[in-house]
């Protein structure tokens, strides 16, 4: 297994990037396979929960929400921030809205600019 120096996330031996931050692999030496990962995964279990629950009480829904959102924009694949389960779902919502949005106004100037060429050359044939 390799380990990226930058993240820290085990890849498989034969690959060249991080499939996390894409980090370059290629002079990377193998590292021996852990022994205990069973345990390893025990104790960090708590551990996370632990963070991710005083995450959520740290502040407001909408502030935590916020960081979630910036962070994941700036660094999608290696976002460290705690995730509530209802982040994905509002943050579709929000990209539809401003779609639908979007496509109203854009259908609103291509009638309107429709309607402003047929009364410019069709509306009136009096010569």
């Amino acid at each position: 297994m390799k380990k990226c120096p930058n993240c820290g996330a085990l890849m498989e031996n034969g690959v060249n990037f991080c499939t996390k931050c894409g980090s370059d692999l290629r002079s990377i030496t193998l590292e021996k396979e852990p022994e205990q990962a069973t345990t390893v995964t025990k104790k960090t279990a708590p551990v996370v929960a632990e963070v991710n629950q005083q995450h959520v009480n740290s502040g407001s829904y909408l502030q935590n929400y916020w960081e979630w959102l910036v962070e994941s924009w700036k660094c999608p694949a290696t976002s460290n921030l705690a995730a509530q389960s209802w982040y994905g779902w509002v943050t579709i919502l929000i990209e539809d809205v401003l779609f639908v949005t979007g496509l109203y106004f854009f259908a609103k100037s291509v009638i309107t600019s429709a309607i402003g060429l047929v009364n410019h050359f069709g509306g009136d044939t009096r010569g």
